[in-house]
């Protein structure tokens, strides 16, 4: 009897060590996780245009990260002429993941302009299909603490816990 009762206190304090860690893991996990998804935003940054070219100040080139993910908005300081459907495309302003803003020379002389952009932080995955399995990584960490929890109580217990009975 005294053997069972040391084996069940050992079983407790395993389960309460197995649990108290996963708890404690599971945040940094977690912030791991949503770090795969996250985009960097900049808006109204002052770029100057000289020759239809120009370089976002805080581009990734100058920072860690990966690169330009899309531009939203692009203006002089009045707003006009402004443009708020960019692609890497487009003939009236178009960019690149390296931060380089080129535009239509006749519509935008060389001057000043603002605009606004996301961009890719580092450890961000550009996958889609990566970001949603990563997603799940926090959900099987909780199962495995959850399962490593049953099967110590299943170890304390024994047949007690036979639900299929």
């Amino acid at each position: 009897m005294m053997a069972d009762n040391k084996m069940k206190l050992g079983v407790i304090l395993s389960l309460f060590v197995f649990v108290l860690i996963g708890i404690n893991l599971l945040t940094p996990v977690g912030d791991s996780v949503k770090a795969t998804d996250d985009l960097g935003v900049e808006v109204n940054e002052t770029i100057t245009i000289a020759s239809g070219t120009g370089t976002l100040a805080n581009s990734p080139t100058n920072r860690i990260g990966l690169g330009v993910a899309g531009v939203s908005f692009f203006s002089n300081a009045s707003g006009t002429p402004s443009d708020t459907t960019i692609t890497t495309s487009t003939t009236r302003v178009n960019f690149s993941e390296a931060g380089i803003i080129i535009v239509n020379e006749s519509l935008y002389g060389d001057q000043d302009y603002n605009v606004s952009y996301t961009w890719y932080t580092d450890g961000y995955v550009q996958d889609a299909t990566s970001r949603t399995l990563l997603s799940f990584l926090t959900l099987f960490f909780v199962l495995a603490i959850l399962a490593i929890a049953i099967g110590k109580m299943k170890d304390m217990f024994g047949d007690q816990m036979d639900f299929g009975k």
